[in-house]
């Protein structure tokens, strides 16, 4: 595991992915760089749902801990709130658990 956070700059971090076996990232820029280079992703999603931001073609590969921070923040559900309803606040990622990332980084490197 290397955490390359800050590190990079977009064509260094693109060599990186062309290399890597999995990469784990919060909805961001990487997690869709990635995607199109065809690098299996584990997506970590609490502001918006993966389905309407997620990387193409591995959404399936995201965990959606949206619901829950929907729950804790604002006591709602999805159907509660608009479908564009973006949740920012601190340390939502908090949220997911390591378990879960773990479980999800197993499931898509079988």
């Amino acid at each position: 595991i290397i955490n390359l956070c800050g590190k990079t700059d977009l064509n260094e971090l693109k060599n990186v992915f062309l290399t890597s076996k999995l990469v784990i990232a919060p909805d961001s820029g990487p997690t869709h760089m990635a995607a199109a280079l065809e690098t299996p992703v584990v997506g970590l999603y609490t502001a918006l749902p993966p389905q309407y931001t997620g990387p193409f073609g591995q959404v399936d590969n995201c965990i959606n801990a949206y619901p829950r921070a929907l729950n804790i923040y604002f006591s709602k559900t999805t159907q509660q709130v608009p479908w564009r309803f973006r949740i920012k606040k601190d340390k939502m990622m908090e949220i997911i658990t390591t378990d879960e990332v773990l479980d999800k980084v197993k499931e898509v490197l079988k």
